[in-house]
């Protein structure tokens, strides 16, 4: 773009690049084949091409294959984009907090971590446990939303004790009194039974709720317990009761796929004489796949997939259930099925290595660094990405244990007929497709009204109001309205503040404001 400005006095032109973006909704699927070359050759697999959505807008077509030698290369790569911003809840901290502390542990065992790298996750881990700590009470205990709600909850109390207990050990600047106080607080919301109470006014966690929170803060104290600050006789009673409740609970629990794999979990570690009645349980709720297995959580789901609006995607609680039940079979050494749980966990993967949610994540990428370091081995393989558009057009990559952690991309600026994979040598690896199109979506479709003002009120100060409804029934659940600001030359006009509105719905009420200043 060109822009020339004249008068008699003076002239002066300018060129500058135009970003166009296609108009319409942005859609992206992904896929990943799981290449396991440690005991057989692999033939050729092809990537599944979705037919175009209604409505795609000619041209906006994109399409990636990442290839990395590492089950949590593409995680590692994009450590900053895991946890999707800004920070709205006290999740996200949490989530950033444990997904680093998961992926520094695994690289620790494994002797891969870099100076640069360690760097990066201390940092990241740091920056969680601050953000955490605006969600603190006064009590000592936490919630999703910090001093907006009246009363801590449990439930995330016993996320972010467990979370910090785990980094800790790499963190010496988190202050070890917020985790003994954390437990402090959780010991006080113990039931005579064992089981743990919520506070918080929700039922989000289902009419097993109770069970539900008493698996978190269980697997929350035995992580407290792994940890050179513990050793409590009072921790130690307070788990066994714990524990206790939950093996009564198997009954009770065995229809709901996502509360039985914590629960299932939690006895495992606790080595409970019932984990193996809990295991079995846990087999009779397999959904098998091609070469795979997973837990859903919506039972009328087929094969573990869903319709959405506009693209077919798994249940956030699916892959939650998923990653309990691997770190289940891991614990139990149960290899096989633990390889196929793999090959399902990976499939569910965004383009930056994350999953659905900033939970689904945090307790994803735990159980696939606990099973990359059981099940993988140093790759050394050369393999061809092969393109049936035009003549079949070969892309040839090779992977070494000192590249696994690299990630190698390609770039399809159309959409090709077909897309294979093929590769020999020995090791694993996985190759990652994402295929991205803009939609046309009818306004019917729609799930919010976003109405947008601008107010100047002088040349250097203008205001953006966003006004965010949601249009359906029941709750929105969390949503964040992400606003893109110009990418001025005055780097400081981008400290400016934007009015942002954090939604949080329901039954069209209220939402919650807050302001933000763009990182």
């Amino acid at each position: 773009m060109s822009a020339t400005a004249q008068s008699k006095f003076a002239y002066a032109q300018m060129e500058a690049s135009l970003l166009v973006k296609a108009e319409g909704v942005e859609q992206y699927r992904t896929q990943a084949v799981f290449i396991d070359l440690r005991n057989l050759p692999m033939p050729p697999t092809k990537f599944l091409l979705q037919r175009d959505p209604l409505g795609k807008v000619t041209g906006s077509d994109k399409i990636d294959i990442s290839i990395t030698g590492d089950i949590l290369g593409l995680s590692i790569q994009n450590l900053e984009k895991l946890i999707k911003l800004p920070y709205a809840s006290s999740e996200s901290s949490i989530a950033l907090t444990a997904s680093n502390v998961a992926i520094l542990k695994y690289l620790t065992r494994t002797n891969k971590l870099i100076d640069s790298l360690k760097k990066r996750l201390i940092n990241n881990t740091e920056r969680g446990y601050q953000r955490v700590l605006e969600y603190r009470h006064a009590d000592a205990s936490f919630s999703k939303w910090g001093s907006a709600e009246t009363n801590g909850s449990t439930w995330v109390t016993a996320h972010v004790a467990k979370a910090l207990s785990a980094a800790s050990v790499f963190t010496p600047t988190i202050n070890n009194n917020v985790i003994r106080k954390a437990f402090r607080f959780l010991r006080s919301q113990r039931n005579a039974d064992g089981s743990f109470q919520e506070n918080e006014d929700t039922n989000r966690y289902g009419d097993l709720q109770r069970v539900s929170v008493t698996a978190v803060a269980a697997l929350s104290f035995l992580q407290y317990n792994s940890t050179s600050a513990a050793g409590s006789e009072e921790l130690d009673k307070t788990l066994r009761k714990a524990v206790n409740y939950l093996e009564d609970q198997l009954e009770l629990i065995q229809n709901d796929s996502y509360v039985l794999a914590m629960t299932a979990y939690a006895l495992t570690k606790a080595n409970s004489p019932k984990k193996i009645d809990a295991l079995s349980l846990l087999k009779k709720r397999m959904v098998h796949g091609q070469s795979s297995i997973h837990w859903t959580v919506d039972e009328t789901v087929k094969d573990g997939y869903q319709m959405a609006e506009n693209s077919y995607s798994t249940s956030s609680k699916d892959v939650e259930a998923t990653a309990y039940a691997l770190l289940n079979f891991l614990a139990n050494k149960d290899l096989d099925t633990s390889m196929q749980i793999v090959s399902w966990l990976i499939s569910k993967q965004n383009a930056e290595g994350g999953f659905f949610s900033a939970p689904d994540t945090s307790v994803a990428l735990e159980a696939l660094a606990a099973s990359a370091k059981t099940l993988t081995s140093p790759p050394s393989l050369q393999g061809e990405v092969a393109d049936g558009t035009d003549g079949m057009r070969k892309y040839k990559f090779t992977i070494t244990p000192e590249s696994s952690l690299s990630v190698q991309d390609m770039i399809f600026a159309e959409k090709p007929d077909e897309l294979s994979v093929h590769a020999e040598g020995s090791g694993v690896a996985v190759a990652y497709l994402s295929s991205t199109c803009h939609v046309l979506q009818p306004r019917e479709k729609v799930s919010f009204d976003v109405n947008v003002t601008v107010k100047t009120f002088s040349l250097k100060k203008s205001r953006l109001d966003i006004c965010v409804r949601y249009q359906k029934d029941g709750a929105s659940g969390t949503t964040v309205a992400e606003v893109n600001t110009l990418n001025f030359p005055d780097t400081n006009l981008m400290k400016k503040k934007l009015k942002i509105c954090l939604v949080r719905l329901k039954d069209c009420g209220k939402p919650n404001v807050t302001e933000r200043t763009p990182d």
